[in-house]
């Protein structure tokens, strides 16, 4: 954790403090020690936690609002934690879109099987429709094109 207190985070914890001592509490600290008083909360706060200004920011404000409408006597920085409200659960960041098509590497290589299955086919693949029948693949492959019951016995590419 940085040493010296970010600049938001002095920034709202002497507010903080100025606001306590406009409330003209009970045992409220003298205006010559005003100044010392608050780099006082502002120490003592900041060791509390590693403060971040994006989770921490809003919830300093509301902790002096809340620990002002119920003080009675000049409070301790202690009591302020009590009103510290949670912080909010983040987001996390949603992943980067994929893209709405095939790479240019991918087109290379669709592009290269293609052509290594009209050859070894023979037939033109996404042209014309070609029947497709026993024989017509090598013999590796036969059982591949076992007709589905019922059919004529020929498979159709399109």
């Amino acid at each position: 954790m940085n040493a010296t207190p970010d600049t938001w985070f002095h920034n709202a914890v002497v507010d903080g403090v100025q606001r306590l001592y406009a409330l003209n509490l009970m045992d409220r600290p003298s205006a010559e020690t005003v100044p010392l008083v608050a780099v006082t909360w502002v120490e003592v706060l900041w060791s509390w936690l590693p403060w971040t200004e994006q989770l921490d920011a809003w919830r300093l404000p509301v902790a002096f609002r809340h620990l002002a409408a119920s003080a009675e006597r000049w409070p301790a920085p202690k009591q302020l934690r009590a009103h510290l409200p949670a912080r909010r659960q983040t987001q996390p960041a949603l992943p980067p879109a994929a893209p709405s098509g095939p790479t240019e590497e991918q087109r290379a290589r669709l592009a290269e099987v293609t052509e290594r299955l009209r050859k070894r086919v023979g037939h033109s693949i996404g042209g014309k429709s070609t029947p497709l029948t026993r024989g017509t693949f090598p013999a590796a492959h036969e059982d591949a094109i076992e007709p589905a019951r019922g059919s004529t016995g020929s498979l159709e590419l399109s």
